[in-house]
């Protein structure tokens, strides 16, 4: 896919940090789904730290099956001088969710995944290791 096949949001966090979320191109920001989409709204406790490496890690079962979410990769970038990491997180989902992406300082980074398929969201943390994740 070319980058003209995505485009590209700022948001605010939940602590009001800027963020940059890059969707499939048709994606549309909602804030609910209707039922037919045959989901539930979960919460599920993760540890996806930050790595230097562009790997992808296959999700496990249990993350799979609730969060709908096959695999991702969190790249580090940089460190600024207020102790800010910057990184990227790319996921992979089969469902159309609502994600709320929480890191170790409980800030929270919304996407909404109206396609399926690969998502990132681009953010800034002292401690950017995710740790856990919602959808509705």
């Amino acid at each position: 896919m070319s980058t003209d096949d995505f485009q590209t949001e700022t948001a605010l966090s939940s602590k009001g940090n800027e963020y940059t979320i890059t969707r499939p191109v048709g994606g549309e920001v909602v804030n609910s789904f209707s039922s037919s989409n045959s989901k539930e709204n979960f919460g599920i406790s993760v540890v996806w730290k930050p790595q230097g490496s562009a790997e992808w890690i296959h999700t496990p079962q249990e993350v799979h099956e609730t969060a709908a979410i096959t695999r991702y990769k969190l790249v580090q970038h940089e460190t600024n001088s207020d102790g800010e990491t910057l990184c990227t997180l790319h996921f992979t989902n089969t469902k159309s969710y609502g994600y709320h992406f929480f890191d170790q300082t409980g800030d929270k980074y919304w996407v909404s995944t109206w396609l399926k398929g690969n998502h990132s969201v681009d953010y800034k943390s002292k401690k950017p290791t995710i740790v856990f994740i919602t959808g509705d």
